[in-house]
């Protein structure tokens, strides 16, 4: 049992070491551009970007997600059904690859005319964009290999040797060539990225070849059924996304909008490291026990149980020192936002079982339960009751609708998941949610303290005692004692 316990404390780890070198880069990168190029820099990377982005999500037909459940699931059963799975959607993924790049490049000039109007100043830059979709989808592809076949560290490896490379390349980039070595720097970006994993599948022994197109789709029906559904919830939700802003841009400006976005910003990134381990290792190890019931709410139980004592902790940090945390990465004209922050920081601890729960429709491949329950019942939800507190309450009643909402879709999910597939988490799992959720409910009641100095010796002076017992919960679940222990023999 402690086993299991310590290969999701080990994945949680090197994930999110890789997820904290992906955010420090993409820091660093806007701070050069911002400095170099100001406003327009940062304006032109993030247009260019959310572009790509979009476009890889319809280009992929949502199959990197769907495709690790069945490479994982036959990597674990069936190795002659591996090598075919992974044929398939190695092949797939090269057509899509190559389809992106031509269909970009012909509505490049569609796209350009809805980021910048008539001007064909950045035409250029469009079509050179339609390169860095190629790579981008090939690299993707290559994610997925890693991911459904648990190549842990060499997925983590690939990951950061991207980041860093992207980086390294783009800088000089930024120096020489201004705003057009935006474009180009993304596009290089992407092209290292795909060597640095292309490389890594190799290492790890993934030998994908390429098969017959009727031949790739007949063995890829469940992965691109499954897909299909993936990139229609994700445009759901980003529609919910977008929908919120204009809301918020119509019922409180443009200020508001920015003012959520930042806390928003400040919050997921948090949320986003600590839960990098779900896509990589959680997702593909739920596939492969997606028929024992025993051992998938185990695995789930196990996951969330890791991720609850991370979460606690960092929610407890960041209700602490949300001010000081504001100041420094935006600055003293956004200290209005404290009191989101810390609601949203709170909403961790659901979010968290949302998480963990949000996998398991997709690893029992099941597509209309998925859409509906996750996408469009419990992300529309969490929408509606946002933009309810917002209309009625402003943004500080936005932060305590964080809460609410993330609590209905965690409660959603958990009483869906049960009927349908007979899952519960167990009680060790209730056990530990009951005494973090008191946890943060502490910290969270400390912030109505008026003074600053006895807020910030009160909550230092608590922080010791729950340090103690997140760190003995971890412990009584892995031993870090022996393992430690055991690692020195090894070495």
């Amino acid at each position: 049992m402690k086993d299991e316990y310590r290969h999701t404390l080990k994945a949680t780890f090197i994930m999110s070491f890789a997820q904290i070198t992906g955010a420090l880069s993409s820091i660093i990168r806007a701070k050069i551009i911002a400095i170099i190029m100001g406003p327009i820099g940062i304006g032109l990377n993030s247009i260019f970007q959310i572009t790509i982005n979009t476009a890889a999500q319809i280009n992929s037909l949502g199959i990197n997600q769907s495709g690790v459940r069945d490479i994982s699931y036959a990597h674990n059963t069936d190795i002659k059904k591996y090598q075919q799975t992974i044929n398939a959607f190695y092949t797939l993924i090269c057509y899509t690859a190559f389809a992106g790049l031509i269909l970009f490049a012909l509505v490049a000039p569609l796209l350009n005319y809805s980021s910048f109007g008539s001007s064909k100043t950045y035409l250029p830059s469009f079509y050179i964009l339609a390169f860095g979709l190629f790579f981008f989808t090939l690299s993707n592809g290559n994610i997925t290999l890693l991911q459904g076949s648990q190549k842990l560290l060499p997925l983590a490896k690939s990951s950061i040797t991207g980041y860093l490379s992207s980086l390294l390349i783009g800088i000089p980039l930024y120096i020489f060539a201004k705003e057009k070595g935006i474009v180009i720097a993304i596009v290089i970006g992407y092209a290292l990225t795909y060597l640095a994993n292309s490389y890594f599948v190799r290492k790890s022994g993934i030998k994908p070849h390429m098969i017959k197109l009727n031949q790739a789709i007949l063995l890829s029906k469940p992965i691109l059924k499954l897909g299909v559904i993936i990139m229609i919830s994700s445009f759901i939700i980003n529609g919910y996304s977008y929908l919120t802003n204009v809301l918020i841009r119509l019922w409180g400006g443009l200020e508001d909008v920015g003012l959520y976005q930042s806390a928003f910003a400040l919050t997921s990134q948090n949320m986003a490291i600590i839960s990098a381990a779900l896509v990589a290792d959680y997702y593909p190890r739920l596939s492969v026990v997606r028929d024992n019931r025993t051992q998938f709410n185990t695995t789930v139980s196990q996951q969330g149980e890791i991720l609850l004592i991370a979460i606690t902790f960092i929610s407890i940090l960041l209700i602490i020192f949300a001010p000081i945390v504001i100041k420094i990465l935006l600055s003293e004209s956004f200290m209005t936002i404290t009191p989101l922050v810390r609601a949203m920081s709170f909403a961790f601890i659901f979010r968290s079982t949302w998480s963990v729960l949000a996998y398991i429709a997709l690893a029992k491949g099941d597509r209309k339960v998925y859409l509906w329950y996750d996408a469009v019942l419990g992300n529309g939800g969490y929408f509606i009751i946002n933009m309810g507190a917002y209309y009625y309450g402003g943004l500080e009643a936005l932060g305590f609708s964080c809460i609410i909402g993330s609590a209905f879709v965690a409660l959603l999910l958990l009483i869906v998941y049960s009927r349908k597939y007979h899952f519960a988490f167990s009680n060790s799992y209730y056990k530990l949610f009951f005494i973090c959720f008191l946890l943060i409910s502490l910290f969270g009641a400390l912030t109505f303290i008026k003074s600053s100095v006895i807020f910030i010796i009160t909550s230092i002076v608590l922080c010791i005692p729950t340090s103690i017992f997140l760190f003995k919960a971890l412990n009584n679940r892995v031993n870090l004692k022996e393992y430690i222990i055991q690692k020195r023999k090894h070495l």
